[in-house]
């Protein structure tokens, strides 16, 4: 009896051996892989990936550097300021919020930019602050000096993410489908058009196309060489009234995370801090108080801009498209002049 609970051990043992041998080896791949693929022309939606692409495409030649989510990395267009003389780095990481910009410091304030432009919607700054989905080191010691409670919850995520196919698994999954629909004559050559769609597409939104997804919804998404995305979608035009909301207090943990933020990149570059425009949404709240909560700094609030109630603009709620996109920086370049 002793000698097949023995066997039977060992074998619990060696199968768990195996599958742990496993995920370092999946990881160990898709580090290369990942960091491979990411070139000057082409990076992957991680906050690793667009850092590598940062410094590859010039890091220390930039007159501005926007810092921001997927909003930033689709409604900035690069071409647009570059027309007007102002040379810019779209540093918006799809998939990132507000409380993954830490990991994004170190690289912009080494590269010396002469202004780094912080965008989010203002909403963020009255909510309760989250928790990071793929913490590094810089956001796990902003938490530890807020919250000690949000700082273990990071920590955990930081160790349960070593594993990268959780982080690179959206990626995966869209490199999967690619493969499949090559088998479906059908779909894969309504997605695959012709090499002119994505020519015609790089003319169209003012930069280098290299990848063109279609969601279910048939929106298309672009990914450009110089680090900027495109929606190509708008939403129906129909009546809508816009959502009244009342942000009431400052919630004083996102202040706090935010503060520290701004005092970091302020010590080496001019810093400017534009709040995103909201699709049909009215937020009540007072800007005076939120100055003086996050110190002396220059706020281009674009929360109420009419471009928030233009449906054409819009390709959902929470992004700009192409029209959008253009118009959006157009206003934004005026002002950061």
């Amino acid at each position: 009896m002793n000698f097949y609970i023995s066997t039977f051990r060992r074998k619990i043992i060696l199968g768990l051996s195996l599958i742990f041998l496993g995920i370092v080896c999946i990881d160990i791949a898709l580090y290369f892989i990942a960091d491979n693929k990411t070139t000057k022309n082409y990076f992957i939606n991680t906050k690793s990936s667009k850092i590598k692409h940062f410094i590859l495409n010039g890091s220390t030649e930039k007159d501005v550097v926007f810092m921001g989510s997927s909003r930033t990395a689709y409604q900035i267009s690069t071409k647009v300021f570059k027309d007007r003389g102002v040379n810019v780095y779209n540093f918006g990481v799809v998939g990132a919020q507000f409380d993954d910009y830490p990991s994004l410091l170190p690289t912009i304030i080494n590269s010396d930019p002469k202004k780094v432009v912080i965008s989010l919607t203002i909403n963020k700054l009255y909510e309760d602050l989250g928790i990071s989905d793929y913490p590094g080191i810089e956001e796990i010691s902003y938490y530890y000096n807020i919250d000690k409670t949000k700082f273990i919850k990071s920590l955990g995520r930081w160790l349960v993410n070593r594993h990268l196919f959780l982080e690179y698994s959206e990626p995966i999954l869209y490199q999967i489908k690619g493969f499949y629909n090559k088998f479906n004559h059908h779909d894969y050559a309504k997605k695959h058009d012709s090499i002119y769609d994505k020519l015609n597409f790089s003319e169209f939104v003012g930069c280098e196309i290299f990848d063109i997804k279609r969601t279910r919804e048939n929106r298309q998404i672009l990914k450009c060489t110089n680090g900027d995305g495109v929606i190509v979608d708008s939403i129906p035009n129909k009546i809508r009234h816009p959502e009244k909301i009342d942000l009431a207090s400052l919630n004083q943990d996102s202040i706090l995370f935010f503060s520290k933020l701004i005092k970091e990149l302020k010590e080496k570059t001019e810093v400017v801090v534009v709040f995103e425009p909201v699709f049909h949404r009215e937020y009540q709240y007072n800007l005076d108080d939120l100055k003086k909560a996050i110190g002396d700094i220059k706020i281009v609030d674009m929360t109420g801009h009419d471009i928030s109630m233009v449906n054409e603009l819009w390709a959902d709620s929470g992004h700009l498209n192409y029209k959008g996109r253009r118009k959006y920086s157009e206003i934004l370049v005026n002002m950061l002049r």
